[in-house]
C-alpha cells in the first residue's frame, strides 16, 4: 500500500482529484445510458397502458369529473416494481466497476466486496428513484388529461394530447434519473470502498468548479468529514439536506466523494472519538478522562503495529 501515490497523509491533491473526477464521470456515463434506456422503456410502457385505458374507459361527457381521471391512469406499483428489478443489476454493475477502480487507485490488492448491505442500499435507491419518476410522469399526464377533458377532447384527440405529453417528458425525465442515480450509486460505492480499504478514514466533497456548479455544491467543495458522518453536519449547508453522506446533493449533481488518509496521530483521535461515542451510547455513561487516555495509548500501539507490518 505504501507505494500507492494517493497514500499520503491528508486529502489527495487538487490535480489528482480532477483526474479522478474525470475518470469517475467517464465511468458513470457508461452506465447512465443504460439507466436512461431502461427508464425510457418503463415510461413507454406507461404510455401504452394509458392510451389503452383512454380508449376503453374514457366517455366524453359533461359528467366526466376529475375523480374519474384516475381510472384512465395505470397503477403505479407495477411500474415501480419493474423499474426496481431492472435497476438492480445495473447498480450492481456500477458498484463492481467503481469499487475496482477505487481499490486500484488506492493500491488495495484484495477484491472489493459487494455485500448484502450494499444490495439493500441499492434497492432503496432504486425504490426512491422509481417512486419519484413514475409519480412525476403520472402527475404530468394527469394534468394533461384534465386540460383535455376541460377542452372537450374526444377519445382520439385526448389520446393524441397524451402522446404529445409523453413525448415531451420521456427523454428529459430519463436523462435526469440516469445521471442522478448513476452518480448516487457510484458515490455510495466510493464510500463503501474507502471503508473496506482500511486506509481511508475520512472523506472529502469535491466538485468541478466550473460555470455549471450551483452555490450549494460550491459551498461544500473541499469539506472533510469522518467516513461515518454526514456532510450536512458542516456549516452553511441547508437544513433540508439532513442526511447527505455523499453526492448527489440534488438532481444532475456531478460532485464526487474523495478519500482522505489520516496520519497516525489523526487516526488515534479518529478512532478514539468513534469508540468513545459508541461506548457512551451503549453504557449511558460518560467516559472518564483516565479511560480516554488508556484508550488512546492502546490505539497508538495498535496503529503503530499495523503500520510496521
Amino acid at each position: 500500500y505504501k507505494t500507492a501515490p494517493v497514500l499520503k497523509d491528508g486529502p489527495i491533491s487538487k490535480d489528482i482529484q480532477e483526474k479522478r473526477w474525470n475518470q469517475f464521470i467517464k465511468l458513470a456515463s457508461v452506465f447512465e445510458s443504460k439507466v436512461q434506456k431502461m427508464v425510457e422503456s418503463v415510461i413507454h410502457h406507461h404510455e401504452t397502458k394509458t392510451i389503452s385505458l383512454i380508449g376503453s374507459k374514457y366517455k366524453p361527457q359533461k359528467g366526466f369529473i376529475k375523480k374519474s381521471v384516475n381510472d384512465l391512469l395505470p397503477d403505479d406499483e407495477q411500474f415501480v416494481k419493474v423499474s426496481i428489478d431492472a435497476l438492480r443489476p445495473i447498480f450492481v454493475a456500477i458498484a463492481k466497476e467503481q469499487g475496482k477502480d477505487v481499490f486500484d487507485f488506492l493500491g488495495i490488492p484484495t477484491q472489493f466486496d459487494i455485500n448484502e448491505e450494499m444490495i439493500r442500499q441499492f434497492d432503496k435507491i432504486a425504490l426512491n428513484a422509481s417512486d419519484s419518476y413514475v409519480g412525476t410522469v403520472k402527475e404530468r399526464i394527469r394534468a394533461a388529461m384534465l386540460e383535455g377533458i376541460k377542452d372537450g377532447d374526444g377519445v382520439e384527440k385526448l389520446q393524441q394530447r397524451i402522446r404529445s405529453a409523453y413525448d415531451a417528458l420521456t427523454v428529459p425525465e430519463a436523462k435526469r434519473v440516469a445521471r442522478t442515480e448513476s452518480i448516487r450509486v457510484a458515490n455510495a460505492t466510493n464510500e463503501e470502498a474507502y471503508r473496506q480499504s482500511n486506509v481511508v478514514h475520512a472523506k472529502q466533497w469535491f466538485t468541478a468548479l466550473d460555470e455549471r456548479v450551483d452555490d450549494e455544491c460550491a459551498a461544500l467543495d473541499g469539506k472533510i468529514v469522518d467516513i461515518e458522518e454526514n456532510f450536512t453536519q458542516v456549516d452553511g449547508v441547508p437544513a433540508a439536506y439532513s442526511d447527505i453522506a455523499y453526492p448527489p446533493l440534488h438532481p444532475n449533481c456531478r460532485c464526487v466523494l474523495s478519500p482522505v488518509v489520516l496520519n497516525k496521530a489523526a487516526r488515534v483521535g479518529h478512532y478514539k472519538k468513534r469508540i468513545k461515542k459508541e461506548v457512551e451510547k451503549d453504557s449511558g455513561q460518560k467516559m472518564s478522562h483516565q479511560v480516554e487516555q488508556e484508550l488512546a495509548k492502546k490505539l497508538d500501539e495498535l496503529i503503530k503495529a499495523v503500520d510496521d507490518e
